[in-house]
């Protein structure tokens, strides 16, 4: 697809692989009902910066941009799931590229940062809400038509994951994970590296316990709990993380996403 710009987050359907998003930083977003041999341009005021599909219905579709969007009908029409659209009182346009943000009774109404659907009931969303300086979880039962504090975080959550097989919630932050476990709120600071976290991921088997990993710039780290863990070695040196997905069958299996690693003795290294 054109655009005149970059493209990011390509994000295929778990549920049907003809469907394909992606953005631009030229605003407009891409949607693919044939695998990518055709594309049709949608726009929701801003760039988008996640785009997340149901896990039972390939027709609806959430999207963050200068609120959070949710199509019901395979991306051809879409509504603000937050904030509620009669909250709206104003729209500012306060950067140089005339970027737009939303306002709620005179101010901000914050930026929705990552989205967690629950993978057994579907209409339950969890989403991490920065406000200013706060930072909160957000919950909806009812697929973004009201919502609710749920714990507030210490900083800005960029991955939620939800147990289907649970109550339990994970929101990873760059150095901290806040998760509930048996309904209580409980923040377990990261503190094994100095270096902020990129990306998280977690696989919860329908046999055996859940396992969580985590991955810096620089190496990767596995936990049992989402509490206490230990780093993983890439083979080679010097490599820098780029992100890591889990296998969503099998919590052995982790996929990780690297550059600039070296292998081969002094002199005759190679990097990749």
């Amino acid at each position: 697809p054109g655009g005149g710009g970059a493209l990011f987050l390509p994000t295929v359907s778990p549920t049907d692989p003809n469907r394909v998003l992606v953005a631009c930083d030229m605003t407009g977003a891409y949607i693919s009902d044939n695998a990518g041999q055709s594309w049709r341009m949608f726009n929701l005021r801003g760039r988008v910066r996640f785009f997340a599909f149901d896990p039972h219905d390939a027709s609806v579709i959430y999207a963050a941009s200068v609120g959070l969007w949710r199509s019901a009908d395979a991306g051809r029409t879409w509504q603000l799931a937050y904030p509620n659209p009669k909250s709206i009182t104003g729209i500012a346009r306060a950067n140089d590229h005339a970027g737009e943000s939303l306002m709620t009774n005179g101010q901000s109404s914050g930026q929705i940062t990552a989205l967690g659907i629950d993978p057994s009931n579907s209409r339950a969303l969890y989403a991490a809400l920065r406000m200013g300086d706060s930072n909160q979880i957000q919950f909806s039962p009812d697929g973004g038509a009201s919502w609710q504090v749920a714990a507030s975080s210490p900083g800005i959550v960029h991955t939620i994951s939800i147990d289907p097989h649970s109550d339990n919630v994970y929101a990873a932050g760059d150095n901290f994970i806040v998760a509930r476990r048996k309904g209580s709120w409980q923040n377990s600071p990261v503190s094994q590296t100095a270096s902020p976290l990129i990306a998280f991921a977690a696989s919860f088997p329908t046999s055996g316990d859940p396992l969580f990993y985590a991955a810096t710039q620089t190496s990767v780290l596995v936990s049992q709990d989402a509490i206490h863990w230990t780093p993983l070695s890439l083979p080679g040196s010097s490599a820098k993380i780029r992100t890591i997905a889990g296998s969503p069958t099998d919590a052995n299996v982790l996929y990780v996403s690297y550059s600039d690693l070296e292998e081969g003795l002094p002199g005759f290294k190679k990097k990749f």
